[in-house]
């Protein structure tokens, strides 16, 4: 029975540094097969050790080099990262040893009694476990890039779910001891049971985000798809009146010659106004040398042109932009939506959206500029403060 229980802690152990690893780098280089076989002799490696009675510097080396080796191995990191990911989690390791232990102790239990085979040390590796996962959710969330209030705010009831698992083990704890002081199957199942359903919980929620992202993502690609269908489209649409222009552009000038050889200026002066509006009318489509910058200047610009805003775009980017077409979409689309809204209740002479981006070695430089409307009811005064409208980051 003894091995059995650390066996089981030995697994248990794998699937939380599987959460550890997924939370932290989340893209995984390797297939399913490849990951099931590497965990699988992660899990074989660490029941092994579980046989001879080792230091707690020899297990912490051992969770260090295979955290590192599954880091690269799977998630095909910087050495850095993968030697910094294996010492945050031994970090946390001792946390929790030192944690458990001294809570322990609080409770009446002798120190001697946690490493050798009973209740105490079912009650050691299953507490252990619970403020090991809590901690390492912590962790996760809190080393996110885009972290938000939002998102720890919803992490609250699965903490809370562990810190009520906690007390229900030590519960459990308690029953058992006052009827026998010898180790039960019935509290390992319960308490092995207790932990393995918050690690499940803590799974699915993880999975439930990931499953979420790729929603969002996905609602991003085709909004980007539907921006660049548009673009062109209206490539196409300008090249084909282009090139009817063209056809045309000879029978605008044997008419205005003939106009002129009569000495009728001002229908000669009429018909240069008309052909003059029709070459305005071409070359409407934003063209920066980018194709996703392109089409989403382009389904903005469109916009406010159709709303009578006058824009001036100052673009100098290379085609090897490297942003991603989703950050780029969201951060351009909704300035320029912003800037839109904020020159809407403006006169039409008074509108206008100054948008610069400006590449520099490996800087961009964003800038939007755009009137608007001050909201104190005592003024109908326009203000120029461009810095606190457009930006909608």
């Amino acid at each position: 029975m003894y091995f059995s229980v650390e066996f089981a802690a030995a697994i248990l152990e794998v699937l939380i540094f599987s959460i550890y690893l997924k939370g932290m780098y989340r893209n995984n280089v390797r297939s399913t097969f490849i990951s099931l076989v590497s965990y699988a002799v992660t899990g074989a490696v660490l029941c092994f050790f579980c046989v001879f009675p080792i230091s707690q510097m020899i297990r912490l080396s051992v969770t260090f080099l295979s955290l590192f080796i599954l880091s690269l191995l799977l998630f095909g990191v910087r050495w850095i990262n993968a030697f910094y990911s294996a010492l945050l989690f031994c970090v946390i390791n001792i946390i929790v040893d030192y944690t458990i232990s001294g809570l322990m102790l609080s409770f009446g239990l002798q120190a001697d009694t946690l490493e050798v085979f009973g209740n105490n040390r079912v009650l050691y590796i299953v507490l252990g476990k619970l403020v090991q996962l809590l901690l390492i959710f912590l962790v996760i969330h809190l080393s996110k890039r885009k972290k938000s209030q939002d998102s720890l705010i919803e992490a609250v009831p699965l903490l809370l779910s562990q810190v009520f698992s906690i007390f229900v083990c030590y519960f459990l704890y308690l029953a058992v001891r006052d009827q026998t002081s010898q180790l039960t199957w019935t509290f390992i199942i319960g308490a092995v049971g207790i932990l393995y359903i918050n690690i499940v919980i803590f799974m699915y929620i993880e999975r439930m985000k990931e499953v979420g992202e790729m929603k969002r993502q996905n609602a991003l690609a085709d909004l980007q798809y539907q921006l660049k269908v548009d673009y062109f489209n209206q490539v196409k649409e300008d090249q084909a009146n282009t090139r009817a222009l063209w056809h045309d552009i000879r029978k605008y000038l044997n008419t205005m010659n003939e106009l002129i050889s009569r000495n009728d200026i001002d229908n000669a002066r009429e018909c240069i106004i008309q052909a003059a509006e029709l070459f305005d009318g071409l070359g409407n489509v934003v063209d920066v040398g980018h194709t996703v910058v392109s089409a989403v200047l382009n389904a903005s610009i469109q916009k406010a042109r159709r709303m009578n805003i006058k824009t001036e775009l100052d673009i100098r980017v290379r085609p090897d932009l490297n942003i991603s077409a989703a950050d780029l979409s969201v951060i351009i689309g909704n300035t320029v939506d912003n800037a839109i809204e904020a020159c809407q209740p403006l006169e039409e002479g008074r509108r206008k959206i100054s948008v610069q981006l400006i590449q520099k070695d490996a800087l961009l430089y964003y800038e939007i500029r755009n009137p608007y409307l001050r909201e104190d009811p005592e003024s109908d005064q326009e203000e120029k403060n461009q810095k606190l409208h457009g930006y909608g980051l």
